[in-house]
């Protein structure tokens, strides 16, 4: 659990004091380098445990994708837009719009590139899926644990990974981690979730690009 987290997400994690350029989505080598990372990585997390546990990534999810896995998609995109935008409308009420908002105000004008945003973001949406919610889940059944005790705590390391968004990134971000959270444990489907958080990612970005 901490080789893989440690591959994937916590050198991101020490370098965002660093910055985010918030254009680069029109990058094709951003997305060049964000996808020959990121499937490696999808890979390493379906494949390894099962050198521990046989069987673990068919545990996880990581079976062929089916008709089955279209209602958690919906639900999750929609569960997570619900909730992203009542913690958009409470904080405008409370603090004013700029608490709402993250600090990365992110720029996509070049929407001859929307078929890679759409692949990028589908690895996005499966690397950090399948590691924060199925793979957590999984493990610590075998670890004798609760799962939402341990899928909870990858909820708060979820949020720290966006910080460089802001605080409001950070909320925004375990809150949405939260609802995939729920949604994979009722479903058990690693396809929906990751498609959901997908579609979410690419669909801000979209909205981004036409403000």
């Amino acid at each position: 659990m901490a080789l893989l987290f440690s591959v994937l997400f916590l050198p991101g994690m020490l370098s965002q004091s660093a910055g985010v350029d918030p254009s680069v989505f029109t990058q094709i080598a951003y997305h060049v380098q964000l996808l020959a990372i990121s499937l490696p990585q999808i890979v390493l997390v379906a494949w390894l445990p099962n050198l521990v546990t046989p069987g673990f990534s068919v545990k996880m999810g990581w079976v062929r994708p089916t008709k089955t896995d279209v209602t958690p998609a919906v639900i999750g995109l929609l569960a997570a837009w619900a909730a992203s935008f009542a913690l958009a409308v409470i904080a405008t009420a409370i603090a004013g719009p700029e608490i709402a908002e993250g600090s990365v105000d992110w720029i996509f004008d070049r929407y001859e590139l929307v078929p890679l945003v759409l692949v990028s973001t589908l690895a996005i949406g499966y690397r950090e899926e399948i590691f924060y919610r199925a793979y957590l889940a999984h493990r610590a059944e075998d670890l004798g644990m609760e799962p939402r005790t341990l899928l909870y705590a990858g909820v708060v390391v979820f949020g720290l990974g966006h910080l460089y968004q802001g605080v409001g990134g950070l909320v925004v971000s375990m809150v949405i981690g939260a609802v995939f959270v729920e949604v994979y444990l009722r479903f058990k489907s690693l396809h929906g979730i990751a498609i959901a958080h997908a579609l979410f990612n690419f669909i801000t970005l979209m909205q981004a690009g036409s403000s």
